[in-house]
């Protein structure tokens, strides 16, 4: 399997949509998810201190795909450059709102969550609970489906 380090446009798809989500069922179950291991996006009211938080998540994000970038690659003389490079230029920006949709997001958490599945990454907290959040969006768009609508119930 090969692995790289994601798109800053793929992280901060995330973040944004973390915050930002409108559903408040689901923005309620990932702000708890979120919660468990001690993120709390809307702790902070004023722009500029919800920007850092976010940027700060979105960091954390970055490390936890370096993390596993570097136990896959970490044979190769490079590496240690490009990491640094990767966490050096890291911009968090805001996503526009048709890049932010549920179906988008899903799609990007599935990518991230891949790059970031070498050695034991997947026992992270935070590796964990992304998957959670992957694993409720799915199922909350899978329930806004008409053919789910109109399965039988048993």
């Amino acid at each position: 399997m090969s692995s790289f380090i994601v798109e800053d446009s793929t992280i901060n798809r995330i973040v944004n949509f973390c915050y930002w989500e409108h559903d408040s069922i689901l923005k309620h179950e990932i702000e708890r998810q979120l919660k468990n291991i001690g993120i709390d996006l809307h702790k902070d009211t004023e722009d500029e201190e919800i920007d850092k938080t976010l940027r700060k998540f979105g960091e954390e994000l970055l490390k936890l795909n370096v993390m596993a970038f570097y136990v896959r690659y970490k044979h190769i003389d490079k590496i240690k450059e490009e990491i640094k490079e990767a966490i050096k230029n890291y911009v968090f920006e805001d996503t526009p709102l048709k890049d932010r949709q549920q179906i988008q997001v899903l799609k990007s958490l599935e990518c991230f969550l891949y790059q970031c599945s070498e050695g034991e990454i997947d026992k992270e907290p935070l590796y964990k609970t992304l998957e959670e959040i992957k694993n409720i969006l799915t199922s909350h768009i899978i329930n806004k489906l008409p053919e789910y609508e109109k399965a039988i119930w048993g």
